[in-house]
Order: C-alpha cells, then sequence, then structure tokens
C-alpha cells in the first residue's frame, strides 16, 4: 500500500493548484489534507470519497493508478471521440507519451537507485503512454 500513500502525497504535492485550494475544494482543513498525505502517518488517512475529490479537484489519477497496481490490474482512461479523431495527432501523442516514459526512466535511475516516489513517477508515466497507444488503436479503428 506504500505506493497509493506515495500517490495521495505526490497528488497533493505535485499538484498545479495550492494544496489550500485543494482542501477547500475536498471541504476538508488545510492540515488535516496536509497531515492525511503525509505518508509517514499510518493513522490519518483520506477516505474513499476525500480520495475521489482530491482526484477531481487535482485533475490527477495518481491515486486510481495505484490503487489498480494493488490489485494487481491498470488503470487506463477512457478517451473520447474527439481525441482519437486525426490519426497522425494520435501517432504523435503516443510517441511523445513514449519519451515521457523514457526520460522518468532515465531520470530516476541516474542514481542506480529508484525510490517509491521515483517507481510512482514511472507508473504515472507508463500510464500515460498507454493511454496515448489506446487513443491511437481507436484512431486506426475509426480512420477512413
Amino acid at each position: 500500500m506504500d505506493h497509493i500513500y506515495s500517490a495521495i502525497s505526490s497528488t497533493v504535492h505535485d499538484s498545479s493548484k495550492p494544496a489550500k485550494a485543494l482542501a477547500v475544494e475536498i471541504g476538508i482543513g488545510h492540515q488535516v489534507l496536509l497531515n492525511k498525505a503525509n505518508e509517514a502517518c499510518e493513522h490519518n488517512k483520506l477516505n474513499v470519497h476525500e480520495a475521489v475529490a482530491l482526484m477531481k479537484a487535482s485533475g490527477s489519477t495518481r491515486i486510481l493508478e495505484a490503487m489498480a497496481m494493488e490489485v494487481g490490474g491498470v488503470q487506463v482512461l477512457a478517451t473520447g471521440a474527439e481525441e482519437s479523431g486525426c490519426l497522425m495527432m494520435a501517432t504523435i501523442k503516443a510517441a511523445s507519451e513514449h519519451g515521457d516514459v523514457v526520460r522518468a526512466v532515465e531520470t530516476a535511475m541516474a542514481d542506480k537507485r529508484l525510490t517509491a516516489r521515483e517507481r510512482e513517477k514511472c507508473h504515472h508515466e507508463i500510464d500515460e503512454a498507454i493511454s496515448a497507444l489506446m487513443t491511437l488503436r481507436k484512431a486506426v479503428t475509426d480512420y477512413q
């Protein structure tokens, strides 16, 4: 479950929105959110409703990805038809996401070690690449 706690922490601390704004959107106090996002705290954790609210407020699905991984699955977001409309754009996006995976792994392994946070970042980039490939697959299928 460590990667779930890491995903919660990353979602709070890496969000483009400050933690205070996330806390307001979720409906909990700022310090409460920080405590619940603290990987070292074993007792005060987000409940399911708060986790979903945090994902919606932050726009990040890292928590969902970590939960899927915990049960041996992979989370792949559904894409809309408008996202898969252009075959060439979907191809370029898939290639770009693959590059992000390579960069994340290269950066993480620069010191020949892989921390939980680096592993989570790699997983996140891999999942984004999978999603881009699924969008490309749909674009190929829909191409006329």
